[in-house]
């Protein structure tokens, strides 16, 4: 039967600087300090900055110290 993986929290890694769980191409869940939820795939990750691809092939960039939760779908 199928079973639900548990979401973990991505956040504090990618502050970290580790990225070993989160790779390029990934589909994740963001969400902001306001409450905005927010699904994409993974782009990038740099100078502070989430970078996914959202629907229709708009790149979005969250600024990590915006960021609540971001999780691996």
């Amino acid at each position: 039967m199928y079973q639900k993986r548990q979401k973990t929290c991505c956040l504090e890694k990618l502050r970290m600087g580790e990225v070993s769980t989160v790779r390029k191409g990934d589909e994740l869940e963001i969400i902001t300090k306001t409450g905005r939820k927010f699904k994409g795939i993974l782009f990038d990750f740099k100078e502070g900055y989430v970078q996914t691809i959202a629907q229709m092939g708009i790149l979005m960039f969250f600024p990590v110290h915006s960021l609540m939760n971001v999780y691996q779908l």
